[in-house]
């Protein structure tokens, strides 16, 4: 969607948008180059500067990420604020403009302190997963599907997709890695659903002038255990940050109960979570990110390098 089209969208679903004084100011581009249909938008008061994220190709996520920031706010946590919350989104989401830095861009720059970086993110990140749900699975068409249910049916798709990439040998051993692990969601499933983000990494986390961490993006958000999270925080940023280890894990813990047998919960997590983005990165064509995938998955089954070390 193209600024011009997105504007005049803008103003038919939200009429209360001073006409005159509305205008899209940027469109947001990924790092790689691609096109989002996410703009910033200037109006008049009381909506000066804000977030319009558009339903073009991908309407549920936009619901998704409604129904998630609803209960977000409901809850007083660290994420965006919706501007019009009693108004089901057709074609526009309107979310507040966070005036702030990726979590990743601040721990480069050396101008705030990357323990009380990871300190922050902790405690957002656990507030965040403490948000209880009703259920497991999609937040928008409850299933009733148990948490072992769920994983383990998704995790047999995830191992006959990728099964041609790998030896019979590494694979009979990822077998092996993942039965020896597995009992976990046996305790998993009986705890209550929460709110899983589903998307943590650095560049997720804003960080505003004063300090406060908010968390972006909560388009994949659904029902699951909180651990399911920490996942992907470790492949991609903790095993570049392995120092900052016990700092995020124990502001985490504020509102997460950390479990006694943790390195096996984040073991299979960190297994299936692998798998979960070499499908992915293969589907869209990120090799490098896939290569990356597929040798963190190595050393975790081979338990070698640093993932291993952080599973621990």
């Amino acid at each position: 969607m193209n600024p011009e089209n997105a504007l005049k969208t803008l103003l038919e679903e939200y009429p209360f948008l001073d006409k005159t004084a509305t205008k899209i100011i940027k469109q947001f581009v990924s790092a790689d180059g691609r096109t989002y249909n996410t703009f910033l938008v200037e109006s008049a008061p009381p909506c000066t500067k804000f977030i319009a994220k558009s339903f073009v190709h991908d309407s549920e996520t936009i619901k998704r990420e409604w129904v998630a920031l609803r209960m977000l706010q409901e809850k007083g946590a660290h994420a965006p604020r919706l501007l019009v919350s009693d108004h089901e989104p057709q074609n526009f989401l309107l979310l507040e403009y966070i005036d702030g830095i990726p979590a990743s861009r601040a721990a480069k720059q050396g101008n705030h302190s990357v323990s009380e970086i990871f300190r922050s993110i902790g405690e957002t990140a656990g507030i965040t997963n403490s948000i209880e749900l009703d259920t497991f699975g999609n937040i928008l068409e409850p299933s009733g599907q148990s948490w072992k249910g769920l994983i383990l049916e998704k995790l047999d798709k995830k191992l006959e997709t990728v099964r041609h990439i790998f030896d019979e040998p590494f694979f009979a051993k990822l077998i092996q890695a993942l039965e020896e692990t597995k009992h976990v969601l046996d305790e998993e499933t009986k705890d209550k659903p929460m709110l899983v983000h589903h998307d943590f990494y650095l560049e997720n986390f804003l960080i505003k002038e004063n300090g406060d961490v908010i968390l972006i993006d909560y388009g994949i958000a659904f029902g699951g255990r909180p651990l399911f999270d920490l996942a992907k925080f470790y492949i991609w940023e903790l095993t570049r940050f392995p120092e900052q280890k016990e700092t995020f894990l124990q502001a985490y813990g504020k509102s997460v109960p950390l479990p006694a047998n943790l390195s096996e919960v984040m073991c299979f997590y960190v297994l299936y979570e692998c798998l979960g983005m070499i499908v992915y990165f293969d589907k869209i064509g990120a090799n490098e990110a896939k290569n990356e995938a597929i040798e963190t998955l190595k050393d975790a089954v081979n338990k070698k390098g640093i993932i291993t070390e952080l599973l621990q």
